[in-house]
Formats: C-alpha cells, structure tokens, sequence
C-alpha cells in the first residue's frame, strides 16, 4: 500500500518534470521569435526613417523653389495650379463668394418682400390668388435668380472692374431687387386686368 502510494507520487512528479520541460522549451522558442522580430522591426524602423527625411528634404526643396527663388525664374503671379494662374483661381474664388452672397440676398428679399407686395397690391390676395399660387410665383422668380446675376457679374466684370467687389454686390442685388418688384407688380396688374374682364363678360 506504501509502495503503491510512493509509485503514484513519483509517475506525478515524473509528468510534471515533462511539462516543466516542455514549458521552458516554449518559453526560450517565444524569446527566439521576440528577438527576431524586434530586430526586424529595427531594420524596418531605420529604413522607413531614412526615406522619410529624404522626403522631407525634397519637399522642403520643392517648397523653397517655388515660394522663394523659383528655378525656371517664374515669379509667383505666373505659377499655374492644373492649367490656371494664382490670380485667375483667386479670381474666379472671388467671383463665387460674390455670386453666392447676392443669390442669398436676393432670395431672401423674395421670401419676405414679395409676399408683402402681394398683399399690399391685393388685399384680399388669400382669397384672390390663394398662397400656393404666391409660393409658385417666388419658386418661379427664384430659378430665374442664377442665370441673371451671371448676366450682371459679367457685365460689371467688362465694364466696371476696378468696382469695389462690396458695391458690386450691392448695386446688382438693389437693381434685381427692383426688376423683381416690378415684374411682380406687372403680373399682378394682368391678373386683375384679366378678372374684371372675366366679372365684365359674366355680368353681360
């Protein structure tokens, strides 16, 4: 029975020795593969870091060739970005922010002004022409808005281009603003020119 006892302690001391064994065997094969992969990271880190400062050094030379002492001895003004001038992208930025600034101006004299016009022209205008004929006036005028103010920047653009780019804004914005309160007041004079003859023709 002693033996017995002794003889399973001894198989269990046995497998345990193994499995300790095996676990150093692993252990030094895990610390083999680090270094080796910590050495290749090294070698990769001191590559990518050589090319990097090669690069910066090229664009830090590109940067300089064309900010300050250009090679070909263009100045700046003629230095072109996909077949267009410094000047003529600042230009045509400027344009855009004046077109947008006038199409939103405009368009907010529509939403405000001509329904007021509309009710001071015809007071009864709910009942004459109903809201969503006025809605489909102002919708109408407003697809109108982008290809006139292309017309006044042009114009202004030929003309007047030493104008302060602010009364520009101002001058086509107040003129469209007119042309829309006359038009309005001219389609609004047809209507009822057109329902007193329709109450005429029905009273006969």
């Amino acid at each position: 029975m002693y033996q017995h006892h002794i003889q399973q302690l001894f198989c269990c001391l046995q497998s345990q020795s193994e499995q300790l064994t095996r676990m150093e065997q692993m252990l030094k094969e895990m610390r083999n593969e680090i270094n080796q992969l910590q050495q290749g990271n090294q070698k990769t880190t001191d590559h990518v870091e050589y090319n990097f400062d090669l690069l910066k050094i090229e664009k830090l030379e590109g940067t300089l060739n064309i900010g300050l002492t250009p090679s070909d001895g263009k100045p700046l003004e003629n230095i072109t970005v996909n077949g267009q001038s410094v000047e003529q992208l600042q230009t045509e930025t400027a344009e855009r922010e004046l077109y947008s600034n006038i199409h939103q101006q405009v368009s907010r004299h529509l939403e405000h002004a001509v329904p007021a016009q509309i009710e001071r022209m015809i007071p009864q205008s709910n009942h004459v022409l109903g809201d969503p004929y006025a809605a489909v006036m102002i919708e109408d005028i407003r697809k109108q808005l982008g290809d006139r103010i292309n017309v006044y920047l042009q114009q202004y653009h030929n003309n007047s281009s030493a104008m302060n780019p602010v009364e520009v804004e101002q001058t086509i914005a107040n003129q469209m603003k007119r042309e829309i309160e006359k038009a309005v007041e001219q389609h609004l004079y047809q209507l009822q020119q057109e329902k007193r003859i329709t109450n005429e023709n029905d009273g006969h």
